[in-house]
């Protein structure tokens, strides 16, 4: 299943609330790169975390982005990443 590009909104936890936007992922170590919003927060999630997540409705989805917006989240994603390091 395709997550890229996928918005998801956490729905349970710590995170309730949240917004995920699944910007990348690195298919060696299993890890998805995430926009975290409303606060733009820079995350790696693992594959097994975000599936657990969406199969125990943890997180739902929003819709898939479209391309200006993905575009301006994979944007923010790679200037938070940038600053943070």
């Amino acid at each position: 299943m395709d997550l890229l590009r996928n918005m998801y909104v956490v729905g349970k936890g710590d995170h309730t609330g949240q917004f995920l936007a699944l910007i990348d992922f690195d298919e060696d170590k299993k890890i998805y790169s995430v926009l975290g919003l409303p606060e733009s927060d820079v995350m790696y999630i693992s594959e097994h975390d975000i599936n657990d997540g969406i199969e125990n409705n943890v997180l739902e989805l929003i819709e898939k982005l479209p391309d200006m917006i993905f575009n301006d989240c994979q944007s923010e994603f790679n200037h938070r990443k940038t600053i943070n390091t």
